[in-house]
């Protein structure tokens, strides 16, 4: 089974700052919303530091939830290759965040 994380804004009441809520079947953080990075690299960003917090690395593949609420992305531990081309399936998609992206903002995390 692939890990699974969804992301969604929120705005507090209180105090009108934007924050992102990144949550999994095991899991759920909050993430203050970064003005410099687009609304698609402040999920990405929010579901990256989740999957570090909760150990999970893999390739994440991720795109906007039906209703508009958030985002979802999903963990891929494998790669398929087309046997009769040899071409790897994610030549195809896009990915959202894989290992690279989890090792700088760990690394990134650590010296702050």
């Amino acid at each position: 089974m692939n890990a699974a994380i969804i992301t969604k804004v929120t705005v507090s009441k209180t105090t009108g700052q934007t924050k992102l809520y990144a949550i999994c079947q095991a899991k759920k953080i909050r993430v203050p919303w970064n003005n410099e990075l687009s609304t698609q690299a402040n999920h990405v960003q929010a579901a990256l530091q989740l999957a570090i917090n909760v150990g999970w690395e893999g390739t994440y593949y991720g795109g906007g939830l039906p209703d508009n609420t958030g985002y979802c992305f999903v963990m891929s531990k494998t790669v398929y290759t087309d046997p009769k081309t040899n071409i790897y399936s994610e030549h195809y998609m896009s990915s959202a965040f894989d290992a690279d992206d989890m090792f700088d903002l760990k690394k990134s995390m650590e010296e702050n």
